[in-house]
């Protein structure tokens, strides 16, 4: 992490504490929502079993100047599950629907056809507040004028502050709990439809 984003870091906590209080993460904010991609694997039972790699990231490779990060590197075996995720705090999940193609006109139609029934299922009274992350189908100008619509307001997170959207937790649980899965059942077959079911 630079400076530029320790102290960006540091102005979104004090101004989300001053504009929303202490609680802002369990009573105010409606819902989380991100995208995720789960890749299917033939043979998960050896997936599962496998050395997980990481490879560093350098900053040649379009991130921001001094900044470097860990990601996975896996092959996805060419089919992927892609879902559009939402939980909210004392409900957990909310939503989840698979998508083929992310893009800002896929996205507003997402919002359009989802939000208003996430508000009422997250509970939260009137709070019409949402936190998602920097994708840029979620912030493109077709995205933006669904999310006016639906007369929400959207809470961005400061660039790579990942740990900050805690959806992310759920993610690596899921991730966790299929490899489990995978290895406690010795699942050694599964086709990308018994995937989609779990």
């Amino acid at each position: 992490m630079t400076e530029d984003d320790y102290r960006k870091r540091v102005k979104f906590a004090k101004d989300m504490r001053k504009n929303f209080g202490t609680d802002v993460r369990k009573k105010v904010i409606a819902f989380y929502l991100d995208a995720t991609s789960i890749a299917y694997k033939r043979n998960p039972f050896d997936q599962a079993n496998a050395p997980r790699a990481q490879v560093w990231r350098k900053k040649s490779k379009g991130l921001a100047h001094g900044c470097i990060t860990k990601g996975r590197k896996e092959g996805t075996g060419g089919k992927v599950l892609r879902l559009v995720v939402a939980i909210s705090y004392d409900k957990g999940v909310i939503c989840c629907e698979p998508y083929e193609h992310m893009t800002g006109g896929n996205f507003a139609t997402f919002v359009d056809q989802h939000f208003h029934r996430l508000f009422q299922l997250a509970g939260k009274g009137d709070s019409r507040l949402w936190i998602q992350d920097g994708d840029p189908s979620q912030n493109s100008a077709l995205a933006k004028a669904a999310i006016a619509r639906v007369n929400s307001t959207v809470i961005k997170l400061p660039p790579r502050n990942p740990d900050l959207h805690v959806i992310e937790n759920v993610f690596a649980i899921v991730n966790s709990q299929l490899r489990k899965q995978a290895k406690d059942h010795k699942i050694r077959r599964e086709t990308i439809r018994s995937l989609k079911v779990v």
